[in-house]
């Protein structure tokens, strides 16, 4: 998971480099990779901490939630839009960048496996 977020936390500085640059849809292309690595990272350490962690009485109520939540934040993410539109793209990346560096923070309470 930590590796997750080092790895978001480096396309949001890409990013960044690329909002401020304006270079243009070609060099985003990066992006793409690094979301992709960060994204299944973040999935295989869920999927990882739910099955060696739960209970297996316990385990479909677990990836019930786990899923419900995941949901949720799909759902709100999509929000993300209006701020960039309200604040612009910067603050956007910096809000995501916050959020990365509070998932690195929650991560480290994790119980070791």
């Amino acid at each position: 998971m930590k590796i997750s977020v080092a790895i978001g936390l480096m396309g949001v500085t890409y990013a960044i480099f690329i909002a401020t640059q304006n270079l243009g849809f070609y060099a985003s292309i990066p992006l793409f990779l690094i979301n992709g690595l960060a994204y299944a990272g973040a999935r295989l350490s869920r999927k990882t901490y739910l099955i060696d962690y739960a209970p297996e009485d316990e385990r479909p109520t677990y990836v019930a939630i786990a899923n419900t939540t995941i949901g949720l934040f799909t759902v709100l993410a999509a929000g993300f839009g209006f701020i960039a539109q309200w604040f612009g793209i910067i603050p956007q990346l910096l809000f995501f960048g916050a959020m990365l560096i509070t998932a690195g923070f929650l991560t480290t309470r994790l119980k070791k496996i």
